[in-house]
């Protein structure tokens, strides 16, 4: 399955471009412009580095890990990314897979908690597609002459949403290098009412399925496959949007996003994490910048006396005493074994 679905994206056309959509095969394919009824969290859907990302609450920003972590505008606003909280989510212990999560400060407190599925979606179950981008243009009869087989795309831009229902699932899918726990669905002529796909840079657009009178996100967007020959800038009825599985990445979601001192991520409440809940290393057992002269250690055995600098460093102090009083030896200190007093040569020194 890994290698026949990779063989699959192998003519994909190249997801890490500017552009991003929903396609849509409804009306003249301009319309879905507004959140449906009921909302999954249009508000909290956005942009970043050209592709499309979601604010799922207190900070975090989920995404698929190629689009990065950059200026994210959501909501009308645009919000800078935190560095060095940008966490690659795992496929396995040594395997990375293709969905990430990063964190903005500040943030929009404003805008809703978004619930993530606990368990995998099933074939022919209905979803809602979110992108940020292109919409369709002209009709092609690429491979079916005569009848319409799919779209051409537009220059325009703008958030849209569709829908379409699940056609395989339980996928493990090769691509960028990583493998991403996934389900996918097929772009079917007379499928659902706003049949949907996802055209060259939707990557990091939302999937949602329902819950009671609502939505809980499903899985990301992160790949498109195409047919031999077919145009550029296309979708062709059979092409399959490629969607991680959020249930399988969910306990991964909740282990970076939830405020936790001592788990290594930095959360909203929090100034440092350094992945312990111990004092005296300038980042306290909550999780808060030590005050500046508090005694730490460096881990050097050559410095003494150092200090925390009150961002978190522990600042270099002085330089450990290595002088023996001996005018007969060098002293030195070597961060291998400490103090040095190798003996010297000299008319006053005999060997």
């Amino acid at each position: 399955m890994i290698k026949r679905n990779a063989l699959l994206i192998a003519l994909l056309l190249t997801l890490g471009s500017t552009s991003s959509a929903v396609l849509i095969d409804s009306g003249d394919g301009t319309g879905n412009t507004t959140a449906p009824s009921p909302d999954p969290g249009w508000r909290n859907i956005g942009v970043c580095n050209g592709l499309s990302v979601t604010y799922i609450g207190d900070g975090w920003v989920l995404s698929a890990a190629h689009v990065g972590a950059k200026p994210v505008a959501i909501d009308g606003n645009v919000y800078p990314p935190v560095e060095g909280t940008h966490v690659t989510l795992q496929y396995s212990d040594a395997v990375q897979s293709d969905v990430a999560l990063f964190r903005i400060n500040p943030y929009p407190k404003n805008l809703p908690v978004l619930p993530i599925r606990t368990h995998p979606v099933s074939v022919a179950e209905p979803i809602l597609m979110v992108g940020n981008g292109r919409i369709r243009a002209g009709a092609t009869s690429w491979n079916k002459a005569g009848s319409i087989s799919g779209y051409l795309w537009s220059k325009r831009k703008g958030l849209r949403w569709g829908t379409n229902v699940v056609s395989g699932a339980e996928v493990d899918l090769v691509a960028f290098d990583k493998t991403t726990h996934s389900f996918y669905t097929n772009f079917t002529q007379g499928g659902t009412r706003h049949e949907a796909h996802a055209t060259t840079g939707d990557s990091g657009g939302p999937v949602f399925t329902r819950t009671g009178d609502g939505w809980e996100l499903a899985g990301v967007m992160y790949a498109t496959n195409g047919f031999a020959g077919q145009p550029n800038k296309s979708t062709i009825y059979g092409n399959r949007t490629y969607i991680s599985d959020l249930s399988f990445y969910r306990d991964q979601v909740i282990a970076v996003t939830t405020p936790s001192c001592g788990n290594g991520h930095v959360t909203i409440d929090e100034q440092c994490d350094d992945g312990n809940t111990i004092a005296g290393d300038c980042c306290s057992a909550t999780c808060q910048f030590e005050a500046a002269t508090t005694s730490c250690n460096d881990g050097l055995v050559c410095t003494i006396n150092n200090t925390c600098d009150g961002a978190g460093v522990c600042s270099e102090g002085d330089s450990l005493p290595c002088v023996d009083a001996d005018p007969c030896t060098a002293d030195s200190c070597d961060e291998a074994s400490g103090c040095l007093n190798t003996p010297i040569e000299s008319a006053i020194c005999t060997p």
